[in-house]
């Protein structure tokens, strides 16, 4: 299964650089594997320094956030075995990146796990919060499928978010809808009077 979250990773200066990254995973957990575009920064950094820490958040925010490279200020600590350990997240995992396949644009590292740790618990499920989850998927593609394409397909969830989101799933709706151009963003307020109707029913 893919696992989505936030990776931090060093770069040649010793700064963090966090993004957002769904590895594999078994069921098992114990095995883990990370696929950044080899024309990513994450990509650079991980191969230079062969270690990432992978965090499982519940804070769309940050995950918005890390989409448009604005999650680097985010607090954090660094250890100099692991690297740099988001502030706010439920756990932390860091990995040693043993080896590497580099075929394809998207390369594959083999993640081996060297230490994971409970930071705070999970604050539960929230309608608004896999909005924006599926959101910020949409939004990393919007070069591959297109403004139209990404407005039609997160349409139906801008209602959802709204009626169910807290003010952090609201932020990150509306970083989100930013990232559209600017007659797009025109469009997505009337799908959204449209889908709103249907939603309110329920």
């Amino acid at each position: 299964m893919i696992v989505e979250g936030i990776v931090t990773t060093e770069r040649q200066d010793g700064s963090m650089h966090a993004s957002p990254i769904g590895p594999w995973v078994d069921p098992s957990t114990d095995s883990w594997s990370f696929r950044p575009f080899q024309s990513s920064q994450t990509f650079a950094n991980m191969h230079r320094s062969g270690r990432c820490v992978f965090h499982l958040v519940d804070d769309p925010l940050i995950l918005v956030e890390a989409l448009r490279s604005m999650a680097d200020v985010r607090p954090h600590r660094y250890q100099s075995d692991f690297g740099h350990i988001l502030d706010d997240c439920c756990s932390w995992l860091a990995f040693s990146l043993d080896s590497w396949d580099l075929s394809q644009p998207r390369a594959v590292a083999q993640g081996r796990k060297l230490y994971h740790q409970q930071q705070r618990p999970f604050r539960g499920w929230n309608r608004a919060a896999h909005g924006i989850l599926e959101g910020a998927v949409l939004f990393s593609r919007l070069s591959l499928l297109g403004a139209q394409e990404v407005q039609r397909q997160f349409s139906p969830w801008i209602p959802i978010i709204r009626k169910t989101g807290g003010e952090g799933e609201l932020q990150a709706l509306d970083l989100l809808l930013g990232m559209l151009p600017s007659t797009h963003r025109d469009d997505q307020s009337e799908a959204t009077r449209q889908f709103a109707g249907d939603e309110g029913k329920e």
